[in-house]
């Protein structure tokens, strides 16, 4: 038989039930503004029924309600599809950023450019072919020295600052690999915290929260994908390499060493634990390698036009004559050196025979005019003249003005079959077009990752309408269960109180 105060147990599951999710709603409405917060329901199920015997057999009578569970409410293809997005983005907005700043170093917009500077140079070897044997020729002549200075300095300069540029980016990718490591960390914690909250059952949804927030704010920095356990901890893969195993995680350490070819140091990321190297794979600090092994790019470009200028171009000057009626000398470099340029290195010979590969940033350290045409009279060795001309002749001045603007070099020279000026109007000319094509693909990422955002806050963003809904619903079914229970209470008052006090 049923017992008499079964009901009050019914209605008690009951208050408690609607208690529980009333509290649940408070939570979630004031967590509605926190980032990374997962709304949270509650799961309730009727109990078990209790078999009565009824005058024709038996009836399954109710006996309220359990509360299951309290979850957050979470989409974990949503959460791939953020992470993959989020990963993409940082990778193209980094890559744009580096792109903005080559842009401001070889800005041509300005009279201090490279361009600039090549123009001027050209100009003043012009001059000096129509000028060569009047009066003005020294002032012509040293013209051309001021111009052909420029040119060395811009070209030293854009490098500079190109290697500043590197070294920034190296600070940032070192600053990066520890944020990521603190990250790991934080997951790992929170991996035990978690793992230890749910041994009893129950779910650790804000700690799970958190951890959600720390791999989101991984993936900005590195590739990642997200698998977790049975016993509720992430196992964090980032390009093959396991960075969080559970209660586990690897260290990354970031070993810096001397360049001599650009004259910078090379950051390289390994596994602390294994010594093996790192691949971000994505996101901020793939942008950042990416970034700094295309910048050493442009000082191999700066380093081809003072190859040119130290083979070519001197080459071309020294079969020319001086005002003296002597052979000309290097104007790039010292007289004593000779360089040349083949299967796709630039050597230096200097007095004593002694031949030396140079690196790029040799190349563009040895850029400057020859001391003895800077020195007081040095201009007189300016080879403007051809064999066989006389003191009026400036047949060299125009092919030297040539290599400058109008004469490709040969196929096996260090521009590869290209003016000088077109050789460096190609190379401004795609980083335009590359910083172009960096600007549409961030804008495009911004919208995936808008969609993403969109998809996963419609599951687990708090809905302010729906929250209010549920608050009503529930407040309703704690008083009717309260009510229910003082009528009970009522029954039970007259059945135990007034029983068998008729007649007395």
């Amino acid at each position: 038989m049923r017992s008499t105060f079964a009901g009050l147990n019914t209605m008690f599951s009951g208050l408690n039930a609607n208690q529980v999710s009333l509290d649940t709603v408070g939570h979630n409405i004031t967590n509605a503004s926190v980032d990374g917060y997962s709304r949270q329901n509650v799961n309730l199920a009727a109990t078990k029924s209790q078999t009565v015997p009824t005058m024709y057999g038996s009836a399954e009578m109710g006996t309220g309600v359990n509360t299951i569970s309290v979850t957050r409410a979470r989409d974990a293809f949503a959460d791939k599809a953020y992470r993959k997005d989020s990963s993409d983005l940082n990778y193209a907005d980094t890559r744009q950023t580096n792109y903005d700043k080559l842009e401001a170093i070889y800005n041509d917009s300005t009279d201090t450019g490279v361009q600039k500077s090549i123009n001027s140079f050209w100009s003043a070897w012009k001059a000096l072919a129509s000028d060569a044997g009047q009066s003005t020729t020294t002032t012509t002549r040293q013209t051309v020295v001021s111009a052909g200075d420029k040119l060395a300095q811009n070209l030293q300069s854009s490098t500079a600052k190109t290697q500043t540029l590197i070294s920034d980016e190296n600070t940032q990718l070192e600053l990066q690999v520890k944020t990521v490591n603190g990250l790991t960390s934080d997951i790992l914690d929170l991996n035990k915290q978690i793992t230890q909250a749910e041994s009893t059952g129950a779910m650790a949804n804000d700690l799970r929260d958190s951890r959600d927030m720390k791999v989101d704010a991984l993936s900005k920095l590195v590739k990642v994908s997200v698998d977790q356990k049975s016993d509720g901890s992430y196992s964090i893969v980032s390009n093959g390499n396991t960075l969080v195993d559970a209660h586990t995680r690897l260290t990354l350490k970031v070993t810096s060493t001397p360049n001599l070819d650009y004259g910078v140091n090379d950051d390289v990321i390994t596994i602390a634990e294994t010594g093996g190297a790192y691949d971000a794979g994505n996101g901020e600090i793939k942008g950042l390698q990416d970034s700094i092994a295309e910048n050493k790019g442009y000082i191999d470009n700066m380093a081809a036009m003072g190859s040119y200028l130290l083979t070519t171009f001197n080459d071309q000057h020294k079969a020319g004559y001086d005002l003296n009626n002597n052979k000309g000398v290097n104007f790039y470099g010292e007289t004593s050196d000779t360089y040349k340029y083949g299967s796709g290195t630039t050597t230096k010979t200097d007095s004593l025979g002694t031949t030396t590969t140079l690196k790029p940033i040799d190349i563009i350290n040895s850029l400057t005019v020859n001391t003895a045409i800077l020195a007081t009279n040095g201009t007189s060795l300016i080879a403007a003249r051809a064999s066989g001309e006389g003191s009026a002749g400036a047949a060299n001045a125009t092919l030297l003005g040539g290599l400058l603007h109008d004469t490709a070099d040969s196929a096996s020279g260090s521009l590869g079959n290209t003016t000088f000026a077109a050789y460096y109007t190609g190379v401004t000319n795609k980083l335009g077009s590359d910083a172009q094509a960096t600007d549409n693909t961030v804008t495009n990422q911004e919208d995936l990752l808008t969609v993403s955002t969109n998809w996963r806050s419609s599951t687990s963003g708090v809905n302010w309408d729906e929250e209010l809904t549920n608050m009503i619903k529930f407040q309703k079914g704690y008083s009717s269960c309260a009510r229910c229970l003082t009528t009970m209470d009522e029954m039970l008052d007259k059945l135990i109180n007034s029983t068998g006090t008729v007649g007395r």
